[in-house]
């Protein structure tokens, strides 16, 4: 009987050492050269986006981009220059503490609120992108609860089919707008011009022309409204023309090379008159001369009937 239970008490020890030494066996172990162990819990933070040049990056309303990073504490390898793992004195791996930043969530704007930081789709937590058809989308990161209401992030991205760009709207062709214009009295020019018209009166044996203050005024008026908009009228006792020339000289030989209105310029019953020259210039450097003449009989005259 006592060999029995002797059998048996050693068939138990053995068993037991074999499922101990298996056990030993089938342990893993990483490498630490490929992967780093974690010393702290994982910390969500927001930091701004920045371009090559370090500058800021801003979204469509001219506000800062931001991206939720997590922060991590790990044991990574040492290294030496050609890659090789550095050991120790005693054939075991240096490593070294090293800080890592990864993007958990795309770029939102920013407009922090307070310490809670929000997922992709919202404050607090959210769905993140959606991988292209096929695939399932990444779920987005619960956001650490904080003192104050924090972020509101952007909604993940549909999967499968993207949007294809629409071209821009078709703007509609406009008339090339009329050139803006602005008008000016030349008096100068307007009292050559009426001595220009009096020398040719004498020319032809008729008496010149009396400059009378109600004449320039009544020539001043009808020679302003022409400028002002563009286009030639005149009384019935006036002459007048349109001239993108100027030469007092061509205005009067103008006059001379039209029969009425040669025969207006030498009527030996016209008595007074004056002479009104505007000008119209135009926002291209075109300019056009109004010339306006007027007359008026001699009211002291007796009609014999």
């Amino acid at each position: 009987m006592k060999k029995y239970m002797l059998k048996i008490l050693a068939l138990g020890i053995a068993t037991g050492l074999v499922f101990s030494f298996a056990a030993c066996g089938s342990e893993t172990l990483e490498d630490p050269s490929t992967t780093g162990e974690n010393t702290s819990e994982p910390e969500t933070i927001i930091e701004t986006v920045t371009d090559a040049a370090g500058n800021v990056v801003l979204d469509e309303n001219g506000e800062p981009v931001t991206e939720i990073l997590t922060v991590e504490t790990v044991e990574v390898p040492v290294l030496d220059e050609d890659g090789n793992q550095v050991l120790d004195e005693d054939g075991k791996p240096v490593t070294k503490t090293e800080t890592q930043k990864k993007p958990v969530a795309p770029a939102s704007p920013s407009g922090n609120t307070g310490g809670q930081q929000g997922g992709s789709s919202g404050s607090g937590s959210g769905t993140g992108n959606n991988t292209p058809s096929g695939g399932s989308g990444n779920s987005g990161n619960t956001g650490n609860s904080g003192g104050n209401t924090g972020n509101t992030g952007s909604s993940g991205n549909s999967g499968g089919s993207q949007e294809k760009p629409t071209d821009p709207p078709q703007q509609e062709e406009k008339p090339d707008p009329e050139p803006e214009y602005t008008w000016k009295y030349l008096e100068e020019e307007s009292r050559a011009a009426f001595d220009a018209m009096n020398e040719f009166r004498k020319q032809n044996g008729v008496a010149p022309l009396i400059w009378r203050q109600d004449c320039q005024d009544a020539a001043n008026k009808q020679a302003e409204w022409c400028a002002e908009n563009t286009a030639l009228t005149h009384g019935a006792s006036e002459i007048g023309q349109l001239s993108y020339s100027y030469s007092i000289d061509t205005w009067i030989q103008n006059w001379k090379d039209s029969p009425g209105h040669r025969a207006n310029m030498l009527d030996d019953w016209n008595a007074y008159g004056a002479v009104s020259v505007y000008a119209t210039t135009y926002s291209d450097g075109v300019v056009q001369y109004y010339i306006i003449a007027h007359f008026e009989y001699d009211d002291s005259w007796e009609v014999i009937g």
